[in-house]
């Protein structure tokens, strides 16, 4: 009896290592996780040797599990623009900011000049930027120690599209997007679940018309299954009603730009949000 007492304990000592250490709930060891503030630059390979790059910014405040905001700089701009706008050690410390870097593309009203951008639509250019925000989600998750509920997404102009279409497509990955002076997503495109959302767009836009953040808005309260849009949009920021996610829309009496304030709210909004089951959206508007 003895004899076979020892004999089990052996099994059960071995079953032990094999499985890493497992704890008498079945739970694995908690992974060693320390995040050191500041600066780093890092490249991932995304597909067929491709490498891409961004940066990121761990702030003096971030704790293991800490939210995640990816920003997408405008066309023609550069990722350090947006990641000083959205400097964490200013306005979010608990948080890591990733700052990628897009690729050359041309947009048909700047003619033949390719500037670095992103991609607005399902599709275009091979899906080479939803390919690389797969494989970066997959990187920070592994390099970093995030909480995965709460990664967001903010873009200006051209990196506002590029924001509203990884939340449409992605649902399931990201906790919430700010878009700002841009337009989208495609009205054509299903959406996989309701995605908090905050649009912020200028009177005397010249770039992308006001009338274009309002049909991005639009679309959005459809998608997120709002029962009825604000009571009044001319001033400020307002919340379409009964939403399944919160859907918000800010105005502004400027053009093309980034007033005074707008760093404050977009963090103010998402530092808020946390993904949740995705809600199954209604089917997209017809053409």
């Amino acid at each position: 009896m003895v004899r076979a007492m020892r004999r089990l304990a052996g099994i059960s000592f071995g079953l032990w290592i094999a499985v890493g250490a497992v704890s008498a709930y079945g739970e694995e060891p908690a992974r060693d996780c320390h995040l050191e503030p500041g600066r780093s630059t890092q490249q991932i390979e995304v597909m067929l040797g491709e490498v891409r790059r961004y940066y990121a910014r761990v702030g003096p405040k971030a704790q293991p599990g800490a939210p995640v905001l990816v920003v997408f700089h405008a066309w023609g701009g550069r990722e350090a623009s947006l990641e000083v706008r959205l400097d964490p050690e200013r306005y979010w410390p608990e948080a890591i900011l990733i700052a990628p870097e897009g690729l050359p593309r041309m947009l048909p009203e700047a003619g033949p000049r390719r500037r670095p951008g992103w991609q607005f639509v399902q599709g275009e250019y091979g899906d080479r930027d939803v390919t690389f925000f797969d494989a970066l989600l997959e990187d920070i998750e592994e390099r970093f120690c995030i909480d995965p509920e709460r990664v967001t997404l903010a873009g200006y102009s051209n990196g506002g599209s590029f924001a509203h279409l990884l939340g449409c497509l992605r649902a399931d990955k990201v906790a919430g997007v700010a878009a700002i002076a841009s337009a989208g997503p495609p009205l054509d495109q299903a959406c996989t679940g309701a995605v908090p959302v905050m649009i912020q767009h200028g009177r005397d836009d010249k770039v992308v018309p006001l009338a274009a953040g309002l049909t991005s808005f639009a679309r959005w309260a459809q998608n997120n299954s709002c029962e009825a849009p604000p009571d009044d949009l001319d001033r400020g920021c307002s919340e379409a009603v009964a939403c399944a996610a919160p859907t918000r829309f800010c105005l502004h009496l400027f053009g093309h730009g980034w007033p005074l304030g707008t760093s404050e709210r977009i963090v103010e909004f998402l530092r808020a949000q946390r993904r949740t089951a995705p809600l199954v959206p209604p089917p997209a508007p017809k053409p």
